[in-house]
């Protein structure tokens, strides 16, 4: 086995190490047994594997079909990684000549970062920094339930 060949297997490896730990810490009847004591998995493993990639250059994180990288925790609940992003698209330098009068909504000027575990159920878009503390602590409580449930957006 080379050298490149490897890094690349140790890259790997070390990430899907962290997948196997968030399959058991991230289950929503851990996280609410072990809500009140200090969190202490954010997903280690994927950065040091992030970290080992960028050190050897094996290209495993900038490929195309590479996992979604951890950004940070998630601004519901807390106590995940963050793997999705929600709103946080608008730009001004994006809009066409006949777009002036586009106002963007609270959301793409205050992207929210989310775990896949907490859904943010928007019937009507969050205005105000209280109302999306609103409907991310209502995403974090659905998220702790002992008994998880998908519910379809109205």
């Amino acid at each position: 086995m080379s050298r490149r060949a490897l890094e690349l297997f140790v890259v790997r490896t070390v990430n899907q190490a962290c997948d196997l730990v968030d399959s058991v810490a991230y289950r929503p009847a851990i996280v609410r047994l072990t809500r009140r004591l200090p969190f202490f998995w954010h997903c280690q493993l994927a950065r040091a594997s992030i970290a080992l990639d960028e050190r050897w250059g094996t290209g495993y994180w900038d490929s195309e079909g590479h996992p979604p990288v951890p950004e940070g925790l998630c601004d519901a609940c807390g106590r995940r990684a963050a793997w999705l992003v929600v709103g946080g698209s608008w730009s001004e330098d994006e809009l066409d000549d006949g777009d002036e009068a586009y106002e963007p909504d609270f959301l793409d000027e205050h992207p929210v970062n989310l775990c896949s575990w907490c859904q943010l159920d928007i019937v009507s878009n969050p205005r105000t920094h209280a109302e999306l503390d609103a409907v991310l602590t209502d995403a974090a409580e659905r998220s702790f339930a002992w008994r998880w449930r998908w519910r379809p957006m109205a």
